[in-house]
């Protein structure tokens, strides 16, 4: 009964509304106004859909995200084990002589710095070859089998090479300067067709020099002196360099110095590490730092017989 009740009373509001003319009229106009708000809304998500449409970036759009290769790269450089160069490099007085030193640099920017040992040619490298000293796998193969051997026995990776001759370097210090150094030991010596002499003490040296003093042959201590010494005064030669040209922002200097000897170093080489070498720059005032040797010669005085923590050391700085 309630539920015809209810039903019954909603027929007749319904049927007295219809025969009002003012209720009729008013439910015109909101019918009216009903269908205009649904018009528009509907207008107004069909445009907003379209110009949204015309906005989305596009695959070939340059605004588009495509993947992670797209999203730019970070402005800082952080070292890694992969940036490490180690280089080999061979001094002589000319292309007739064998080389007088045997260089090892280790460019080395996760460790903070690049590292400069000086190895004796003769000294003792059994690495499983029938050469036994880096003279010896010169004299078969030159500079690249000298590095395959020597990469052998300290057990570390030798990525490039070079062969520099004393006019290398003297040419090249001509057009980048002397620079100051206190010499340990007076030289008075004659050396193939020039005679050295050198002062001990502090003067100014320039790239003659530093091959006078890295090959003299008669320092009291040998070999081992021969070694310290000529590391030294690499290693304060190219903290000078490479410290006044980066101040100066002129570290294009170095590109051409390979262009001095014959190499296997290329100017994309120093391209791909200078935000390296720049990040080793800043992280302290000397950039260039000395690993040193220790050994004695052999009895009958053929080799210089390298002790095993000299080797070690090697191995931990440059593998």
């Amino acid at each position: 009964m309630d539920n015809d009740f209810n039903n019954l009373d909603a027929v007749k509001r319904y049927q007295n509304r219809n025969n009002n003319p003012k209720s009729r009229n008013t439910l015109t106009f909101y019918d009216h106004f009903r269908s205009f708000i649904v018009a528009f809304m509907i207008t107004f998500v069909c445009i907003t859909v379209i110009f949204a449409t015309a906005f989305i970036p596009k695959p070939n759009d340059k605004t588009a995200v495509i993947g992670t290769a797209d999203i730019p790269k970070k402005s800082y450089y952080s070292p890694t084990k992969e940036d490490r160069l180690n280089i080999l490099l061979t001094v002589s007085e000319n292309e007739n002589i064998l080389p007088e030193v045997y260089m090892l640099l280790g460019f080395l920017p996760d460790k903070g710095y690049i590292s400069v040992t000086l190895i004796p040619p003769n000294s003792y490298i059994p690495s499983g070859y029938d050469e036994l000293s880096p003279n010896d796998f010169f004299k078969k193969g030159g500079v690249a089998y000298t590095a395959k051997g020597l990469s052998k026995f300290f057990d570390i990776n030798i990525d490039r090479y070079g062969t520099l001759y004393y006019k290398d370097i003297d040419n090249f210090t001509s057009k980048t300067g002397s620079f100051l150094y206190n010499v340990q030991a007076t030289l008075d010596y004659p050396h193939h067709r020039r005679h050295v002499s050198l002062a001990k003490g502090i003067t100014e040296l320039n790239g003659r020099n530093i091959c006078d003093i890295m090959f003299y042959p008669a320092y009291l201590g040998g070999e081992q002196e021969r070694s310290d010494l000529g590391t030294m005064v690499s290693v304060a030669f190219l903290n000078n360099l490479i410290l006044n040209k980066s101040k100066n922002h002129n570290l294009d200097i170095l590109t051409p110095f390979f262009d001095y000897f014959d190499t296997n170093i290329s100017s994309l080489d120093i391209e791909t590490h200078i935000d390296a070498l720049n990040y080793i720059i800043k992280q302290n005032d000397r950039t260039i730092l000395a690993t040193y040797i220790d050994g004695e010669l052999s009895q009958d005085y053929t080799y210089f017989l390298l002790t095993q923590d000299a080797v070690n050391r090697i191995k931990s700085v440059y593998g």
